[in-house]
């Protein structure tokens, strides 16, 4: 991968014998939004706290493009905390002098979020939404170059979704701020991710960008299957080779193969699998989600 922000290697980090991360290696491409997915408990947020450095590995690194990089992190891990009766304004004046900010510059803040700094609503009357943003607000003070957002439209309206979708585009574009976004609203992340890391119980199952899995997702067969797995992916690389597919994957006893098709060849195939049922679909992330990692 070009241009690459930061790396992982072999990254582990144990808790009591249990490895919530298990040999992470990942990149994660510079100005981009990759998005982060996995079950609950899958190691999402514990690679998270060590990217930020909130947690220490038990093995493996992490390195960054340059030195400083890392003193450039702004993070949403939890839900935000404010002042819910002060304004907007109030609440990043105050989380400036607690960054060591010059309240005077921080205010600018609010214009990228789109929030009215001259407005003395109290927080404690936003909407979700606008508390959303003025999180990322606090997050921005410190002029970051990687953002990290968990769940950022968790809970948030039709509205509420576009407008975040929108802040984190222009984040991302006009700022070239790299950002990381852990959701399980695949749905959403799919609008505005370039690059995807899947994760399940601690390992890596996948990183792929946008355009790749694009392709994945336009057709897809999904073939259960009886006999041995090593049978089926013989018979399914054959089908690769012969130009029926264009490529597969196996997991227990599914195959997915992947369009575009040759739907002659593949019906020749598709007799070699010792099929118990097979279905036919246009892909999305939430599909190729589970189709991946198994079922919640």
């Amino acid at each position: 991968m070009e241009n690459v922000f930061l790396s992982t290697e072999s990254l582990t980090k144990q808790y009591r014998g249990h490895a919530a991360n298990n040999c992470v290696t990942v990149s994660i491409p510079r100005g981009k939004i990759t998005g982060f997915i996995g079950k609950n408990g899958s190691g999402k947020t514990t690679l998270i706290r060590m990217l930020t450095g909130l947690a220490f590995p038990t093995s493996g690194k992490i390195e960054f493009c340059d030195a400083d990089a890392r003193k450039h992190i702004g993070a949403i891990v939890e839900a935000p905390a404010f002042f819910g009766g002060m304004s907007a304004k109030d609440n990043v004046v105050y989380q400036a002098k607690q960054c060591g900010v010059d309240p005077s510059d921080a205010l600018s803040v609010l214009d990228v979020v789109g929030l009215d700094k001259n407005n003395r609503k109290k927080v404690r009357n936003y909407s979700l939404g606008m508390r959303q943003r003025l999180g990322i607000a606090n997050a921005l003070l410190c002029d970051p170059e990687f953002l990290i957002l968990d769940e950022p439209t968790n809970g948030l309206d039709p509205q509420g979704m576009i407008e975040m979708r929108d802040l984190l585009h222009r984040l991302s574009r006009e700022k070239n701020i790299t950002i990381l976004v852990s959701s399980h609203l695949l749905g959403e992340l799919e609008r505005i991710a370039d690059y995807y890391i899947l994760i399940d119980d601690g390992i890596i199952m996948e990183c792929i960008g946008a355009e790749d899995l694009e392709k994945r997702l336009s057709e897809r067969i999904t073939v259960t299957f009886l006999g041995n797995p090593s049978d089926a992916a013989d018979n399914a690389a054959k089908c690769v080779a012969a130009g029926g597919c264009a490529s597969y994957d196996i997991s227990g006893n599914k195959c997915v193969l992947y369009g575009p098709f040759n739907y002659r060849i593949t019906a020749g195939y598709l007799g070699g699998f010792d099929v118990e049922s097979f279905r036919t679909e246009d892909g999305n992330l939430e599909n190729y989600f589970v189709s991946q990692v198994g079922e919640k």
